[in-house]
């Protein structure tokens, strides 16, 4: 009897599967992806949602967020006592983007697309070390914060404004009928205008303020990769 029971729902599933259907004019689908880039480190979910406007034409929009707060403590002593020093590190990304889909022939279940998409996204950082004048060592009452920059290690961060354009080829493949799979991927321009850095640093009771200007920067290259697999649902 249980035999029977796993043969039929796998013939149930190779059933579904091989009706499922692609979108079609007037359907509306929302698709996320979350990626994990260290243990301190979550990128929120990546939401798209499309709308069909024919069988071979969508138009889509995509939000993400990414944000990243990291602290250091270090002591006063180095056997780990006495009084303690931090170093915090706050790092945020909104972006988002429009674009639209021209769906290419294939078959029921496979559906590969051309596309055009417009990015335009926003960044801000920000470090505050406590009893610190180095952000690594304990030094009584000395303190800073540095507005516009967030580094360690090997990551940097520089925030501030970007605005891209890029071509998009992708695909999804329908497994169930209301369920599908997909990856993308695009090439295009893309430009940051980085804000000037602000550091103020209470050093011996002495407070200095500095200034370092922000700059800009552009390019072609590879664009629009989200970490590879998509899942999506079609209402």
């Amino acid at each position: 009897m249980k035999k029977f029971i796993a043969i039929a729902a796998v013939a149930l599933l190779i059933g579904e599967t091989a009706s499922a259907q692609k979108a079609t004019g007037g359907a509306i689908t929302v698709e996320g992806q979350v990626s994990l880039w260290g243990p301190t480190q979550v990128v929120a979910p990546i939401i798209r949602g499309r709308y069909f406007l024919t069988d071979d034409l969508a138009a889509r929009l995509q939000l993400g967020f990414f944000t990243d707060n990291n602290t250091s403590n270090f002591a006063e002593n180095p056997d780990g006592t006495g009084a303690t020093g931090s170093r915090e590190r706050a790092n945020s990304l909104f972006e988002i983007r429009l674009g639209v889909e021209k769906h290419l022939g294939s078959n029921e279940k496979f559906s590969p697309y051309l596309g055009a998409e417009f990015m335009i996204g926003s960044g801000s950082a920000k470090e505050t070390w406590t009893n610190s004048n180095n952000g690594t060592s304990y030094t009584a009452t000395d303190k800073a914060t540095i507005d516009g920059d967030w580094s360690g290690g090997l990551l940097t961060y520089n925030p501030g404004t970007t605005i891209g354009f890029a071509l998009i080829l992708g695909a999804d493949y329908y497994v169930f009928d209301q369920l599908y799979i997909g990856a993308e991927f695009g090439y295009g321009f893309m430009s940051n205008n980085a804000p000037d850095v602000v550091t103020e640093a209470s050093v011996g009771g002495v407070t200095l303020k500095t200034i370092d200007l922000g700059g800009s920067s552009s390019g072609l290259g590879m664009y629009n990769m989200n970490g590879g697999m998509r899942i999506g649902i079609r209402f």
